[in-house]
């Protein structure tokens, strides 16, 4: 009888699959690459919580938020510029023709030069700087929601490959304890040939099966150790040594889509909407405290006096009128239609959110009722192992019987732990997407 345990690791590898294609690619980097030491390396243990916030914390993407802050600061202080005075300086050169002649019968056609200089404070604007600095608050936040959506992002592959590693190690605890029982097999077997009492084609077997087993092992292993090191890029850590705790997880009744960034997002895109629009704000009054000075060369004549140079200083009321004062009207319809698109948008996410948590409830719900029966079967198996090693050492039973019952009971319990990750792995699913449950970044 030919003993298999292909059911613990085709399946140990399907939480896996559920990584991202350019997740998986790294499944096929070559151990070297990692930069790891495991010669050096020791046990150690590590959770979901932390795992998270340690991927979180060594992404590049993390430098985000203080790179958005920066550049917000740097805006706003350029926006705050507009009130510093203001120098122009103006100058004329040229021969101008018919420039009468005060006191003089004919006309003076001459050389001229005027210079002109003003110095402007401005004391009011308008409303126009602080509406620009709206503008750029409302983006710097688009881009810390989209930073932390994208955060998100990185949570979930961190804890799908968290889960993967978790469920691998649970196989390869599993392949060591059927290692034990194949062994104790084995030497049973052989007392039995030695005192003979038994056959050597059912030493034969059970050495058959351990093979088997190595390979299986070997595969395992493999597997683990690729899916440690993607987790150890995520998170910068030496994942190979690390022991994975299980986590206590349970879904949160309670949902925080109106919380979640993309949520944000669309609110803050509204806002920008409004904020862009200026309303009646962009067609009040400039006021600037002025002064003005103009020279001229040569002295301009005026009868018996002549002047070159002219001062003045006052307040300047000024408006800034153009083609915008006749579009206000189909201005006003446009920004509701972009408002309702955005509208339309959050809603559909909205929606899908909902249904996303609902189908996501009924796999949970799914595990729940699998894993009831899963207990039942596993001990039902461990039973009928147990008798069947019991009748065997009696004499009663062949050993492909044995094997048989154990061969089952491996495969009840394999299908029983990935069962209870995959729904530890869907509620946290269902959590991340729900806003709830996970650590903040």
């Amino acid at each position: 009888m030919k003993l298999s345990f292909t059911f613990a690791s085709m399946n140990a590898v399907r939480i896996r699959n559920k990584l991202k294609p350019a997740t998986l690619l790294f499944l096929i980097i070559p151990f070297g690459l990692c930069g790891f030491s495991p010669l050096l390396a020791q046990p150690w243990k590590a959770t979901l919580d932390s795992c998270l916030l340690w991927a979180g914390k060594n992404m590049p993407i993390a430098q985000q938020d203080e790179l958005s802050r920066q550049a917000l600061e740097h805006q706003i202080k350029a926006l705050n510029t507009a009130y510093l005075p203001r120098l122009e300086i103006g100058a004329f050169g040229g021969y101008v023709e018919g420039i009468p002649a005060f006191g003089h019968e004919e006309n003076i056609s001459a050389f001229r030069f005027a210079g002109a200089l003003t110095l402007k404070q401005t004391l009011w604007d308008g409303g126009k700087t602080q509406r620009e600095k709206e503008i750029a608050r409302t983006k710097s936040r688009i881009e810390e929601e989209d930073h932390q959506a994208r955060m998100r992002e990185i949570q979930a592959e961190a804890g799908n490959a968290f889960f993967s590693l978790l469920l691998l190690q649970e196989q390869e605890a599993l392949l060591s304890r059927q290692d034990s029982l194949l062994k104790e097999s084995r030497d049973i077997a052989r007392t039995a040939v030695r005192n003979g009492a038994g056959l050597q084609s059912d030493v034969d077997q059970v050495e058959l099966a351990l093979l088997e087993l190595e390979q299986q092992k070997a595969g395992i292993s493999s597997a683990k150790d690729a899916c440690a090191k993607i987790l150890g890029m995520m998170t910068g850590k030496d994942m190979e040594e690390a022991v994975l705790e299980e986590p206590m997880l349970s879904p949160n009744p309670q949902t925080g889509i109106e919380n979640q960034p993309e949520w944000a997002m669309f609110e803050l895109q509204k806002k920008l909407l409004d904020n862009n629009a200026g309303g009646i704000g962009q067609f009040l009054p400039k006021v600037d405290l002025v002064g003005s000075g103009i020279y001229a060369a040569p002295r301009v004549q005026f009868s018996n006096s002549s002047w070159n140079h002219l001062l003045a200083a006052g307040l300047s009321l000024s408006w800034s009128i153009g083609s915008e004062i006749y579009a206000i009207g189909h201005g006003k319809k446009r920004l509701s239609v972009e408002k309702q698109k955005i509208e339309n948008l959050q809603q559909s996410y909205f929606q899908q959110s909902l249904m996303e948590l609902e189908s996501s409830k009924s796999l949970i719900t799914k595990w729940d009722t699998l894993l009831e029966k899963d207990r039942a079967i596993v001990a039902l198996h461990a039973k009928i192992r147990e008798n069947a090693q019991t009748r065997y050492d009696n004499g009663a039973l062949e050993m492909e019987k044995l094997l048989e019952a154990l061969r089952k009971e491996s495969q009840a319990i394999a299908q029983a732990s990935l069962h209870r990750i995959e729904r530890m792995a869907e509620i946290f699913r269902y959590n991340l997407k729900a806003g709830t449950g996970t650590p903040a970044l």
